[in-house]
């Protein structure tokens, strides 16, 4: 498992989509990409475990708030942030909420939505933002406010990114005011 603290940097990075050294242009969709191509060590079916130092269940919204240093983790993925809360469906087996239940049979996770000095991490790539909405279903992370993105050396930021876990792809889009453009800077190997 990859823990982060302190602020994202080459040392700390998010994965590639593909076994293999190839390097890829965040946003632009790879020629040899397959759909539904990903690493056997994340899948959508796999639990999440959440740990903080506080967790508060509340059925009637379908909802448990964690707060206080919280890690959540799926597969290779992981989510670090001051505060999230996790929105799941019931199955019609009981309204049990307990975080050991979630996922299960009984319930379904829809979303999970950080804030916080939020920062995401899987493999070799880390992001970073104000705020992060992960939409399981549909395999789908959302990262808003001062988005970045570092692989090894290389950097992309914007206001708001998209990663499709399931397609491969990125996109960065920017913000309304002229100086929230999309930035990238990228580094050549050395030989």
């Amino acid at each position: 498992m990859l823990f982060l603290s302190g602020q994202p940097g080459p040392e700390a990075v998010w994965a590639q989509n593909k076994g293999d050294d190839s390097q890829t242009v965040p946003g632009v969709k790879e020629r040899s990409s397959k759909k539904n191509s990903r690493e056997d060590n994340w899948r959508i079916s796999q639990p999440v475990h959440i740990e903080a130092d506080r967790m508060l269940s509340d059925q009637q919204e379908d909802a448990v708030f964690f707060t206080g240093n919280v890690v959540a983790v799926q597969g290779d993925l992981a989510i670090n942030s001051r505060k999230m809360t996790v929105y799941y469906k019931n199955n019609g087996e009981g309204n049990n909420s307990q975080p050991e239940k979630m996922g299960g049979q009984g319930q379904q996770i829809n979303k999970i939505i950080a804030s916080g000095e939020v920062k995401v991490s899987r493999g070799n790539l880390t992001a970073a933002g104000d705020k992060v909405i992960f939409a399981l279903r549909d395999e789908k992370i959302f990262i808003t406010g001062n988005a970045k993105v570092w692989h090894q050396d290389n950097l992309v930021q914007g206001e708001k990114v998209v990663f499709d876990l399931q397609e491969g792809t990125t996109v960065f889009e920017s913000g309304d005011q002229k100086d929230k453009r999309v930035k990238a800077v990228f580094y050549s190997e050395e030989d």
